[in-house]
């Protein structure tokens, strides 16, 4: 009876030491799975919650990197690549000590297109959390802390208005950029001011309110009229006022001028309100869009698609990995029926008369070859 006594008691001594150790086990293990930790940390990626990504880092991996240089790192690459539907694939899971490894498959839709990858977090264990060890490598594999991500614009093509026989009536070419450098204006500023006022055709008050705008500096150049590249005569005489620049730069060129301005229309940077409406067709802040005439009606065919690369840079500018590309599209030319060399001899006549006007054909609108011109 009493060596049965002392054996409930052993038994009950070893059940409460086995039931300590276990709540000392629970309590000191990490309130979450490493697994929830990784997953917790691109969702906040998701969210673009910078603050708390760095909050989930290991306490050696903030002295590497202060918070505010973590946040600007993580947001310019994130946002600048316009990262979106960050997923990742957990792939396999290794403990070791107070490590644990986790092999992962990743997935993004960026500006260039989906970039996918395969890569390996390690997250320790600090005051029962895990912390995951941060480097840049977190945000691509190949990334080390010097270099850089970069995003490239490949520029594509406007199509081209043509007329019946292949004359170019709407072009990509270039222009001449008139502007003035402010700091080079010299001490008759109001006098060089108003000589090329005088030469452009310009109002003195549309110059000075250029030159008076907040980013203008004395070393600015601030344009203040395009002209074609063949008004020689012209830009020789503003060149010789003190200040005046003139740059060549890419620009849609019209042959006929005014003389067709009503029917071909013409291009301008998109507007804030547009940029809206066509959210859906891969519009930028700087893209050109058709504003009158043809060349908003033929939009969607003249219109070209710019291209994206998306690539690592090292600190000195050598590209090192082309995360991903998506090729520029070109617009498509678009061919009409009239003939520019008899358009021009006759639209002066024909444009003051109310009988003269376009047809188009209501069948099939985005042919233009069925456009036909009548006078009656």
């Amino acid at each position: 009876m009493k060596n049965k006594k002392i054996a409930i008691i052993v038994l009950a001594l070893i059940v409460i030491i086995a039931a300590i150790i276990a709540c000392v086990v629970i309590f000191n293990m990490p309130k979450e799975k490493p697994e929830d930790v990784l997953n917790s940390y691109i969702s906040m990626i998701n969210d673009k919650n910078y603050e708390g990504l760095y909050s989930m880092i290991s306490a050696k991996s903030k002295q590497n990197i202060s918070e505010e240089d973590f946040l600007t790192r993580n947001e310019n690459i994130y946002e600048g690549i316009d990262a979106v539907n960050i997923n990742i694939e957990i792939q396999e899971v290794t403990n070791n000590s107070n490590e644990t490894a986790i092999k992962y498959k990743e997935s993004m839709d960026t500006s260039a297109g989906k970039i996918e990858f395969t890569n390996t977090a390690t997250l320790v264990k600090e005051d029962k959390e895990y912390k995951i060890d941060w480097s840049s490598a977190m945000i691509f594999p190949e990334l080390r802390d010097t270099d850089k991500v970069r995003v490239s614009t490949i520029e594509s093509e406007r199509g081209e208005i043509l007329d019946r026989n292949g004359n170019k009536l709407a072009e990509n070419g270039t222009v001449s950029s008139i502007g003035i450098v402010p700091g080079k204006l010299g001490e008759n500023r109001d006098e060089a001011i108003s000589q090329i006022s005088e030469l452009t055709g310009v109002s003195v008050d549309y110059i000075n309110s250029q030159l008076s705008l907040s980013w203008v500096t004395d070393d600015t150049f601030v344009p203040i009229k395009t002209v074609a590249q063949s008004e020689t005569d012209l830009k020789n005489q503003l060149l010789t006022i003190s200040g005046v620049q003139i740059n060549s730069e890419n620009a849609r060129v019209y042959s006929l001028g005014e003389e067709a301005a009503h029917l071909i229309g013409y291009v301008q940077e998109i507007n804030a309100e547009e940029l809206e409406e066509y959210a859906d067709k891969n519009y930028t802040s700087t893209s050109i869009i058709g504003k009158s005439g043809l060349e908003q009606a033929y939009e969607d065919t003249l219109r070209g698609i710019d291209g994206v690369e998306i690539y690592i840079q090292d600190e000195d500018g050598n590209k090192l990995k082309t995360l991903a590309k998506q090729d520029k599209q070109d617009g498509k030319d678009v061919q009409l029926t009239i003939d520019s060399n008899l358009q021009t001899s006759t639209y002066e006549q024909l444009k003051n008369d109310k009988g003269f006007f376009i047809i188009m054909n209501p069948r099939n609108r985005r042919n233009i070859s069925d456009c036909k011109h009548s006078y009656i």
